[in-house]
């Protein structure tokens, strides 16, 4: 993934409907993530300030490439 793939990846998230709960946000984000990146997140990397960073999103990527 490209830093600016990354950065659309966040943009997109931000398209999602308001919630009221950050962790249901947060889910939801993991979700798509997991979908674009065709990687499982942890429960530690399902947190709402690392999907809205376009660098840790950059590291999950880096990451997912390192999973047997």
């Amino acid at each position: 993934m490209t830093r600016q793939l990354a950065q659309r990846l966040v943009a997109e998230c931000a398209h999602l409907r308001p919630v009221e709960d950050p962790e249901l946000d947060a889910l939801r984000r993991a979700l798509l993530v997991e979908d674009v990146l065709g990687a499982r997140l942890t429960d530690d990397q399902i947190d709402l300030a690392l999907l809205t960073d376009a660098d840790a999103l950059l590291a999950l990527t880096a990451d997912a490439h390192d999973q047997p």
